[in-house]
C-alpha cells in the first residue's frame, strides 16, 4: 500500500484547520514546481512564490481563458464543488467525508451541493416500485402493513 501523509491547513477565513491527504510521491512531486522548498513555503503560492494563492486571481487568469476555449466560460468554483458532490455521491463516497473535503456540513453538501442524475431516480423509483409489488404480493399492504407493523394503534 501507497504511504500517504496528511498535511494540515488553515481556512482562510475562519481560522478553521482542514487536512489535504496526499501521497508522498505527490508531494514530492509537486514540490519540484514550488520556487521555495523550506518549511514556510506555501503550499498554493502565487506567481512570486512569496504570497499564498488567490483562487479568484488564478480562476481569472489560468483557468477561465481555458475553459472558454470549450465553451465552458459559465463554470465557476461552484460549478466543480456540485460535480464533486454529485459524482462522489453517486460513486458511494462517505457523505460526511465528501462534505468535509469541500469544507462543508453535510445540510450543505446533501442539500445546496448534491444533485441526483436521471439514473439515479430511476433507480430508485425502481426500488420503489419493487418493494410496493413484494409486500402487495405477501398480503402486507396498506392498512394490512400498518396493522401488522403497529397493532396497537390500528382501531
Amino acid at each position: 500500500m501507497e504511504r500517504l501523509r496528511t498535511l494540515r491547513a488553515t481556512v482562510k477565513n475562519s481560522g478553521d484547520r482542514r487536512y489535504l491527504v496526499w501521497r508522498l510521491t505527490d508531494i514530492e512531486v509537486w514540490k519540484t514546481f514550488l520556487q521555495r522548498q523550506d518549511a514556510k513555503a506555501y503550499l498554493f503560492p502565487s506567481e512570486t512564490g512569496v504570497t499564498p494563492l488567490r483562487p479568484n486571481n488564478h480562476w481569472k487568469r489560468e483557468i477561465r481563458p481555458r475553459l472558454e476555449k470549450f465553451g465552458l466560460e459559465w463554470v465557476n468554483f461552484q460549478v466543480l464543488r456540485r460535480t464533486n458532490a454529485s459524482l462522489s455521491r453517486k460513486a458511494k463516497v462517505d457523505d460526511k467525508v465528501s462534505a468535509d473535503q469541500r469544507g462543508h456540513g453535510l445540510g450543505v453538501s446533501l442539500g445546496v451541493y448534491s444533485i441526483s442524475d436521471l439514473e439515479q431516480k430511476v433507480e430508485a423509483v425502481t426500488k420503489l416500485e419493487s418493494e410496493v409489488i413484494e409486500r402487495k404480493k405477501g398480503g402486507l399492504f396498506g392498512a394490512e402493513l400498518l396493522e401488522k407493523s403497529n397493532p396497537e394503534r390500528v382501531q
